[in-house]
């Protein structure tokens, strides 16, 4: 059935339901995983924990950020200046967000196939 092989070509570009519902890539999902073993981080801890430099690591956070699973928090030093902290998501208000989206692009789907033709 032709149905089958469309669901089996999408779930072969698709592992892992974060890259597949927010579009995270492979960086991205091992830095979030990182964010919720080690707790809050600074850009530099986040690059030495997943082994990569702090512009790879800004712009997996950034990506966690927008995907609204990663939260920064702008902490201010006593002597002067600040830094930022991120923090994941716990995976339980994550599994709801990815429920929402997957019930979101069903509906849209849904709706595409009712109006098929019309």
């Amino acid at each position: 059935m032709n149905e089958h092989l469309t669901i089996k070509s999408i779930e072969s570009r698709c592992n892992n339901i974060l890259e597949c519902v927010l579009n995270l890539n492979h960086q991205e999902i091992i830095s979030y995983k990182a964010l919720v073993q080690n707790g809050p981080m600074k850009i530099e801890e986040l690059g030495l924990k997943i082994a990569r430099n702090r512009s790879t690591a800004s712009r997996c956070l950034k990506r966690l950020e927008s995907c609204g699973i990663c939260q920064k928090r702008k902490i201010v030093v006593e002597r002067g200046g600040y830094y930022f902290l991120y923090e994941a998501l716990p995976p339980e208000k994550v599994k709801q967000i990815l429920k929402e989206c997957t019930n979101k692009w069903y509906e849209d789907k849904k709706r595409a196939i009712d109006s098929f033709l019309e």
